[in-house]
């Protein structure tokens, strides 16, 4: 077994558990990974043809308390494999509008920092939420020694 498939079989039951462990939970929101903006995309995110920034996925977003999110998901990341994430999230909202910090790890990156590819993952976001229907744009700076300016994610949110 490959360790892209010992990360998955590890990270997939543990984001599925998750999920039915907190279905009744109301405090739980839903987010789809749609697409992403890579700048300074000189190595090609390990591809020949450049980042992938079509982006599908679904993403579990379990509410611990008013300013705390565990967030955990899978896509299908800029270096075109499928990725598993996971880490908590720090928020304020007031009425429609959210901003916060998330943090984490994911796996399935060749540039990850660890022999199991998982990359360490920090930045803010913003998040709009009008009658259970919104957006969230996430912001994950670059690597300063590989000269990497970042990326930005975009999310479909559904509280």
């Amino acid at each position: 077994m490959n360790k892209v498939s010992l990360l998955h079989s590890i990270f997939l039951p543990m984001f599925l558990f998750i999920i039915l462990v907190h279905m009744e939970n109301s405090r739980a929101d839903w987010a789809i990974n749609t697409t992403s903006h890579h700048w300074n995309d000189e190595d090609g995110c390990g591809n020949d043809d450049g980042c992938n920034e079509i982006n599908p996925g679904l993403q579990y977003d379990w509410d611990i308390n008013e300013h705390l999110d565990i967030w955990t998901g899978f896509a299908w990341n800029s270096e075109k494999k499928i990725s598993v994430y996971g880490g908590p999230a720090l928020e304020i909202c007031e009425s429609i509008l959210c901003v916060g910090v998330v943090g984490g790890v994911a796996t399935g990156y060749n540039r990850g920092a660890t022999a199991l590819d998982i990359l360490g993952i920090c930045g803010p976001f913003v998040e709009f939420v009008y009658f259970g229907f919104g957006a969230r744009v996430i912001y994950l700076p670059g690597d300063l020694i590989a000269d990497e300016e970042g990326a930005l994610l975009f999310q479909l949110v559904f509280d």
